[in-house]
């Protein structure tokens, strides 16, 4: 009976109800093994980002759920229960964090090879905060590195966008505010310049058919470029 207990009281924080407050709504669309993010109103305009969920503390949330291939699924143990994105059906996850923090989430749905490393974090803040890091995203290129732009274009641009505003390519993650995210890889490393130097060099090697193009023809220094220009050094 316990585990029927637990799994209704979950399954019933997850129904729509009247709570007397507006629910912060933020759109989610998985992919082998990503997730696409989207706020609709940040400023008066959409705002795009990835694997990272930016959320207000202390307030209900509604994570409206999408997938581009396969079945996914969103879950943040922490807060409730999980609920699977599904192509061409559109689901909402309501969960509520009663205090600001770092919550690990997961996708539960077993979606193909590199499933156990499709992570992301919900991160969730005071209201005041979560404004100031969502209006810190808006951000169309990176400051300086003109060397770093330069192969960006060349061999990156075609599947990412540096454009927060812009739709993400549905090849690879906007990039836009990469050096704002906590981690990288859909939560499988630490964000620091040099995690983001060895992906691009190794990331069939830390992630296995991840869908990544291989930069084995770019020289050393045209990656140290595009990782520091990501990064704002």
């Amino acid at each position: 009976m316990t585990p029927m207990f637990h799994g209704v009281r979950r399954g019933d924080a997850m129904l729509a109800r009247d709570v007397g407050e507006e629910p912060f709504r933020v759109e989610v669309t998985a992919r082998q093994w990503w997730r696409a993010v989207r706020y609709s109103d940040v400023e008066g305009t959409p705002l795009f980002d990835d694997n990272e969920i930016l959320v207000p503390a202390g307030r209900p949330i509604e994570i409206v759920l999408e997938a581009e291939d396969v079945i996914h699924s969103c879950w943040v143990p922490c807060l409730g229960g999980k609920l699977d994105a599904i192509a061409g059906k559109t689901n909402v996850l309501r969960l509520e964090a009663d205090q600001p923090g770092i919550y690990r989430g997961m996708c539960a749905e077993f979606c193909g090879a590199k499933h156990a490393r499709m992570g992301f974090h919900l991160v969730a803040m005071a209201e005041d905060d979560l404004q100031q890091a969502l209006r810190e995203r808006v951000v169309t290129v990176p400051e300086g590195g003109a060397d770093g732009a330069r192969a960006f274009e060349r061999h990156c641009a075609s599947c990412h966008s540096i454009d927060g505003r812009a739709q993400t390519p549905q090849a690879g993650p906007n990039l836009a505010a990469v050096r704002l995210r906590r981690h990288l890889v859909a939560g499988w490393l630490r964000n620091d310049p040099g995690e983001l130097r060895r992906w691009l060099e190794e990331h069939q090697t830390i992630k296995p058919g991840n869908h990544m193009g291989n930069l084995s023809h770019v020289e050393d220094a045209e990656l140290d470029a595009i990782a520091e220009w990501l990064e704002g050094r």
